[in-house]
């Protein structure tokens, strides 16, 4: 038994694709749309109550929010790069290098209990909690709250 031929479909022809232009202005709203979450997810670390870091695996800091810089005593600008464990006494600078190595070897969240010292020469005991922060296209950074 023979099927009968297809008949021409009666429905409009499909629409032309999209200009260029039109692709173009799309990709552009998208842009402007994830810059400004970029901004936002950055003001909400900075502005954040609590002190936050963002850590390299050496224990360098990448980033720091403005209650981390009060906390310890320094500008943003001022402890970029530098190590955190310079500021530990030696029990909490093994302590911070055993948890960024749990963290980096992705076994999740860590969290312990450091003390830090101050300008003044005082100890301050903290509960120091990490996570591995994912980049797609960079490093990976371990964010580090201070309480």
């Amino acid at each position: 038994m023979q099927s009968d031929p297809p008949t021409p479909s009666t429905a409009a022809p499909a629409a032309p694709p999209t200009s260029l232009e039109t692709q173009l202005s799309v990709l552009e709203t998208q842009v402007l749309h994830l810059q400004a979450a970029v901004y936002q997810a950055h003001g909400l670390f900075r502005d954040s109550p609590g002190a936050a870091l963002l850590l390299t695996d050496q224990g360098r800091i990448h980033d720091v929010n403005v209650r981390g810089a009060a906390l310890l005593g320094s500008s943003r600008a001022a402890l970029l790069g530098r190590s955190l464990a310079k500021v530990l006494p030696a029990p909490s600078q093994a302590t911070l290098s055993a948890l960024l190595t749990h963290v980096f070897e992705d076994r999740g969240r860590q969290r312990g209990e450091v003390q830090l010292l101050t300008s003044t020469g005082d100890r301050l005991e903290l509960v120091i909690d990490l996570i591995l922060h994912q980049h797609e296209d960079q490093a990976h950074l371990c964010h580090v709250t201070l309480t």
